[in-house]
Formats: structure tokens, C-alpha cells, sequence
């Protein structure tokens, strides 16, 4: 699944799976293709319409952080869908491997 253009096959990073905490977990993951593209989106909205957001969601294989991404700006809301979630934990719990 080679694209011909460089910079997309830099961002795609070979589009490996996701790994959690050393296991392969919810298939390829495409975030930091999908997060760069809406990071590119998001600056030129900003540069043209400072008030003004782009809304976009982390679902199924866009639910991991990017890691191609150490900041994002400010003009940009994600909706979490984690739907490979534990039921049993908080958020953030440390005793859950998918939290």
C-alpha cells in the first residue's frame, strides 16, 4: 500500500498496527496520517478565521494519539470514541492495560 507522493508515505509511517502496551491492539492504526492531515486543516483555518474550530473525532482505527505530532493547535476539538474500552476501570486507571 505504497503512495507514490513521499510526504504521505513519511507521515503514514508504513502504516504499521497500533501497539498498547506491547500487544497489537485494534488493527492499523491510521492517526498520524488522519491527526496530520486535520493539523494542516486546522492552521489554515486558524490563519483565515482565528474564532473559529475544526471538530473532528478519534474512532476506530484513529483512536491512538498521533505520535508524528508534538503539537497541535489551539483551534482543534477531538471527540474520543475509545470503544476497545474496559468497562470496569476509570480512565486513566493504572491497573487496566487499556486504560
Amino acid at each position: 500500500m505504497d503512495c507514490p507522493c513521499a510526504t504521505a508515505n513519511a507521515v503514514r509511517k508504513g502504516f504499521t498496527a497500533s501497539r498498547h502496551h506491547g500487544q497489537i491492539y485494534g488493527g492499523p492504526s491510521l492517526s498520524d496520517t488522519w491527526f496530520h492531515f486535520v493539523d494542516e486543516i486546522a492552521r489554515a483555518v486558524g490563519e483565515e478565521f482565528p474564532d473559529r474550530w475544526l471538530l473532528t473525532n478519534g474512532y476506530a482505527n484513529r483512536v491512538y494519539p498521533p505520535e508524528g505530532i508534538a503539537d497541535f493547535p489551539d483551534n482543534i476539538g477531538i471527540q474520543l470514541a475509545f470503544f476497545h474500552c474496559c468497562t470496569l476501570h476509570c480512565i486513566g486507571d493504572p491497573r487496566c492495560w487499556q486504560r
